[in-house]
């Protein structure tokens, strides 16, 4: 390795305390994409005190001197980072930093319409070869390609927007590569690092959601795409279990109405463990806690009978319906409909 500077970059080896290149390098791609992929300005010591970006070395001042070189170093690629103060912040509030995509040089996103314009050319011109291996996955993505209407709407939307966020998440899951993210739940906190293997994605009610194994709570959860706040670079290689189906993450029994949906609301009892909620639930919609320690959950739903119909399979845990009354009323209804029907026998 050269002591002094690499050849293709302007990286101090000497003055960056003798730091393997392939360890600067590293460093550079995963600052590069987490700012890239991240909603909000991030601040300085979030940066230097994270070792999954190569810095916390445990003297900042050396971390926020590396941080400085890498910014420069960054901008000679054409990717400018700059500092970020809000509005009627004092001198002394801590900065934070984002990629200027006004100077920025560089094309961020995957894949712009042009792009697509010529892979799909290319793969038309090599699915006219014969004997080629694979031809009918490729005439498949020829014809996905080629289609602008199929697919998921709300993904087509994101990736054509050129949705940071989005797009890191679609390469983690496309790569079956650990995504790691922060996330800002149903209540409006923002959580730390949630390090999740996505098995898939889906749109419900105009938004977009995923599904995977969550490291941390060792289950699998569902997300929302728009609730994530920035995404680390790729981690470690993961499969999708052959039983996985999305499907049955997707929708609930009362999603399935031309109606429109309106909140309704459940309450589970004291004490019932969070992943058995979370079984019933899939995560979606949100939770909350009521006057006397009950849980709460509140969720759109378009079909009413169904749903008292759902709470009622659900009832040997607690769960009852709460709101609105078209839902209680329904969920009586159905109470009495069994009631009657066991006084006939």
């Amino acid at each position: 390795m050269d002591s002094t500077r690499h050849p293709s970059s302007g990286w101090d080896a000497a003055a960056d305390e003798a730091v393997g290149y392939d360890d600067w390098a590293r460093r550079i791609l995963n600052l590069f994409f987490v700012l890239n992929a991240s909603k909000t300005p991030i601040s300085t010591s979030h940066i230097i005190f994270d070792a999954d970006l190569g810095y916390n070395s445990g003297n900042p001042d050396s971390d926020k001197r590396k941080f400085k070189r890498d910014r420069d170093e960054l901008a000679r690629f054409g990717v400018h980072v700059v500092e970020h103060k809000a509005e009627g912040a004092t001198e002394n509030e801590e900065s934070s930093w984002v990629i200027d995509r006004t100077q920025t040089q560089a094309e961020l996103g995957i894949l712009t319409t042009d792009d697509a314009d010529i892979l799909l050319a290319a793969l038309r011109d090599y699915a006219g070869q014969p004997g080629i291996p694979y031809r009918s996955a490729l005439m498949h993505i020829i014809a996905k390609l080629d289609n602008e209407g199929a697919g998921d709407t709300a993904a087509s939307d994101a990736a054509a927007s050129g949705d940071p966020v989005f797009q890191a998440l679609w390469a983690a899951f496309t790569l079956r590569k650990n995504a790691v993210f922060t996330y800002t739940d149903a209540q409006g906190a923002t959580t730390k690092k949630r390090s999740i293997d996505i098995w898939g994605f889906f749109t419900q009610d105009e938004c977009m959601y995923f599904v995977g194994f969550d490291h941390g709570r060792e289950a699998v959860r569902t997300f929302r795409v728009d609730r994530v706040r920035s995404v680390n670079k790729p981690g470690k290689a993961y499969a999708i279990p052959d039983d996985f189906n999305v499907t049955d993450y997707q929708f609930l029994p009362f999603d399935l109405a031309d109606t429109q949906a309106v909140d309704a609301s459940f309450t589970f009892p004291q004490g019932l463990p969070a992943a058995e909620i979370e079984a019933i639930t899939h995560g979606r919609g949100s939770l909350g806690a009521g006057s006397a320690g009950e849980r709460t959950w509140t969720i759109p739903v378009r079909d009413l009978t169904a749903a008292a119909s759902f709470a009622l399979g659900h009832a040997g845990t607690g769960m009852r319906p709460l709101s609105p009354r078209g839902l209680v009323e329904a969920w009586n209804n159905q109470i009495a409909k069994v009631v009657a029907a066991h006084d006939r026998a």
